[in-house]
């Protein structure tokens, strides 16, 4: 059985807790929004014959991705909530968002898919190495916050220069 996966049989019995740990995530996941060095999983699963099957739990995941303004790499780590439905397709109506379909003639439940978005979702969109980082500058590529720029300065727009002859 595959990572990430519940076997339905085992559900039969009530809810089942389960804790997993990749240190591949890209290999079971797919493509993430940063690179990830592991991923965690702790989930409750719980079988309510009315509502479809309920996934919830905790997320754990670290990494590293490059600060969006100087490019040096950062430690990364996310932590977020894992909520899922499975219900079967007979069930799920046309309008109905956040539920995935499970068919019950397969043996398990994966829940990689739904963990993969969780995790797209839970992602910061922009890593920072620090609020205060100047970056990189676009002309000479110096990094800002430890040496200076050796960039000429800028020229004026010629249009202005009757502006400037005003002014003194």
């Amino acid at each position: 059985m595959d990572l990430f996966c519940i076997s339905q049989s085992s559900l039969a019995n009530g809810p089942i807790r389960r804790l997993w740990r990749s240190d591949d995530p890209s290999a079971v996941l797919g493509k993430l929004p940063i690179f990830l060095a592991w991923v965690e999983l702790e989930v409750e699963v719980d079988p309510d014959i009315q509502a479809g099957i309920w996934a919830h739990g905790n997320i754990r995941a670290a990494g590293e991705a490059e600060c969006r303004r100087c490019l040096i790499p950062n430690d990364v780590k996310l932590e977020t909530g894992f909520d899922a439905c499975f219900r079967l397709k007979s069930e799920v109506g046309e309008i109905e968002e956040g539920v995935w379909i499970y068919d019950p003639m397969i043996s398990h439940i994966d829940l990689s898919k739904a963990l993969r978005e969780e995790i797209w979702l839970g992602a910061s969109e922009y890593v920072e190495c620090s609020p205060q980082c100047l970056g990189l500058c676009s002309g000479c590529g110096a990094l800002l916050d430890t040496e200076g720029c050796t960039c000429a300065p800028p020229e004026g727009d010629p249009r202005w220069a009757a502006l400037r002859k005003v002014k003194g």
